[in-house]
């Protein structure tokens, strides 16, 4: 989970270092900071980056090999009007350095976990003296609709299995994910393993195109019972000891995502389960004095059973 926030930051930020595009091939070079950070209400390790833009010879932004990460930053960052954490700076090795020489660099707060509701404000001082600063607010928490969710998959379900939250703020979107919690015997061990669950597929030129969910507003997700079967029977695909795996639920991890990452994401219309960014995108951007993304996100997970009949349909083992 790390590296992959780890990513999501990393990749945030280049929309905002790389060459200003115009009517001119290349225009005049003009230094901008960027500041990025996306608050996590799951975990208590929270990252920041600062970066600069950078000129390169031709119009090709992919010539740059120089890292543009900004050393020495002073970052802060306020809940409600008294309590404030610094992050510290720090960096992340990596074994392809092909593009830079060097590892990744960020900041870094350990220990702090906001609450839902929770207003925060940063502030990024570099040492050029100008002040970056952005504020978001963490997203509402849901809860699941039991009266109109499925809680249990069997034998007998119908056609599809749905799940329906109940909200408390409209202006928000939620990236559902659907996975089987499971466990398999490997040389006597049990290593607990999760197989994600398509959401739909789709015939194209005779070939299975499977889809996975994007974020959205919609405050329900209806996933086809014939996927779900596909995917317990992927568990242990060419393996005829069907003995070895232990199927302990089904669960459906929803991403709530702030008014500031709702917003990026339908500016810059992306596609996909991440917020990875192109160069050819339309701007946009929270922070005063610069530019970037200063948000939050937070994901909940809600547990379907299975009953045990429909798990020893597969020829796998009951969790009890």
């Amino acid at each position: 989970m790390r590296i992959t926030y780890f990513v999501i930051i990393i990749l945030i930020f280049t929309l905002f270092i790389s060459c200003d595009e115009s009517f001119s091939p290349k225009a005049p070079y003009d230094e901008r900071y960027s500041l990025n950070c996306i608050i996590r209400g799951d975990t208590s390790f929270q990252v920041a980056t600062t970066y600069k833009s950078y000129n390169v010879p031709n119009i090709n932004p992919y010539e740059n090999n120089e890292d543009s990460f900004i050393d020495g930053a002073f970052i802060r960052i306020w809940r409600g009007n008294d309590e404030i954490s610094i992050f510290r700076d720090s960096t992340m090795e990596i074994n392809d350095k092909s593009k830079f020489n060097s590892d990744i660099k960020y900041y870094y707060i350990n220990g702090f976990i906001p609450n839902e509701g929770d207003s925060l404000e940063i502030e990024a001082l570099l040492p050029n003296g100008r002040r970056l600063r952005s504020n978001t607010k963490i997203p509402f928490g849901v809860k699941r609709n039991e009266h109109n969710s499925d809680l249990i998959v069997t034998r007998s379900s119908k056609d599809f299995i749905r799940t329906n939250w109940i909200i408390k703020n409209q202006n928000q979107i939620y990236l559902p994910k659907l996975f089987i919690d499971y466990l398999e015997n490997e040389n006597g061990v049990n290593i607990r393993k999760e197989k994600i669950i398509p959401w739909k597929k789709l015939k194209v030129n005779d070939a299975i195109k499977y889809i996975y969910p994007s974020p959205s507003g919609d405050y329900f997700i209806d996933y086809d019972i014939d996927i779900i079967r596909e995917a317990m029977e992927d568990i242990s695909k060419n393996d005829t000891e069907k003995e070895k795996y232990t199927i302990i639920s089904i669960i459906l991890e929803l991403s709530v995502f702030d008014e500031n990452l709702t917003t990026y994401y339908f500016t810059v219309g992306l596609d996909g389960n991440s917020f990875a960014i192109g160069l050819d995108e339309g701007d946009y951007s929270n922070i005063e004095n610069g530019f970037g993304i200063f948000g939050s996100f937070f994901t909940q997970k809600f547990k379907i059973g299975l009953s045990k009949p429909y798990v020893n349909s597969f020829g796998y083992i009951f969790y009890e």
